[in-house]
């Protein structure tokens, strides 16, 4: 009974002690991953907040270390696709500072969200009706999709308007198309002028024409003819003059250059 007792005793020590340590074990161990999981999460912020830099470093492979290794390979990713979204954002704004036309972004509220450097010396220098007129064409192009204003007028410039819709509002691309409109005003008198240059010789070998026929006299039937052949002469420039400006609007010619005195 003595020694069953003493074995007893020891059984319990050992046990007690067994208990202290496997305890002392597992506050330690779950301390370490404690530390470590917290520096996980802190490192996870960190990286939320924009620093991408941050890394874990483990010496233990374990699945805490395993998570580590894929913290680093994330925020590795997260880093270049970053910095791949900064050289885009900073190409797209150099494209869009450097555009001679003018670009407007706006909210839903129709309130300026962007305007780069050409929009914002436009809508400086123009009256509040082309204002208005702009905020029509953005509002109109939120319910019925894209809108395209042809001329609209801000002083004496000539202004195209090409809106669209977007998610979050609408954007627009204003064009000066003064010039164009110019170009196509004289493009329009000019082939108003030619036909009636056209008209005048063609009336005039016409009516030589029927005079010929009633004609005897040899010097008067010359005198027509001699004016019917300036009449052709004439139509002959007009046509070759028609062909060389087709020729231009075509950038079809062909310049030769040389060396002259």
């Amino acid at each position: 009974e003595e020694a069953l007792g003493r074995i007893g005793f020891l059984a319990l020590l050992a046990g007690a002690l067994a208990l202290l340590i496997a305890g002392f074990s597992g506050y330690v161990v779950a301390n370490l991953l404690s530390r470590r999981l917290s520096r996980l999460d802190v490192a996870a912020r960190r990286l939320a907040a924009g620093n991408f830099d941050e890394r874990i470093t483990t010496r233990i492979e374990d699945e805490v270390g395993s998570l580590g290794e894929t913290f680093n390979a994330m925020a590795s990713s997260l880093k270049g696709a970053f910095r791949q979204a900064e050289q885009e954002k900073a190409r797209s704004q150099a494209i869009l500072y450097g555009m001679t036309d003018a670009v407007i972004g706006v909210d839903r509220d129709l309130n300026a969200t962007f305007l780069n450097p050409r929009a914002r010396e436009l809508l400086e220098n123009s009256d509040p009706a082309f204002h208005d007129r702009l905020q029509e064409v953005l509002a109109k192009s939120r319910f019925s999709g894209p809108v395209t204003e042809p001329e609209a007028h801000a002083g004496d410039r000539i202004i195209e308007i090409r809106a669209a819709p977007l998610e979050e509002g609408a954007l627009a691309i204003l064009r000066d198309v003064t010039e164009e409109r110019q170009i196509e005003r004289a493009k329009a008198e000019f082939i108003a002028n030619a036909s009636h240059e056209l008209k005048t010789p063609l009336f005039a070998l016409q009516g030589y024409l029927e005079m010929l026929e009633d004609e005897d006299d040899e010097e008067v039937r010359k005198s027509f003819l001699k004016d019917m052949q300036a009449q052709t002469e004439r139509l002959k420039s007009l046509a070759k003059t028609l062909l060389n400006l087709s020729r231009l609007d075509a950038n079809a010619v062909t310049f030769r250059l040389e060396e002259v005195d």
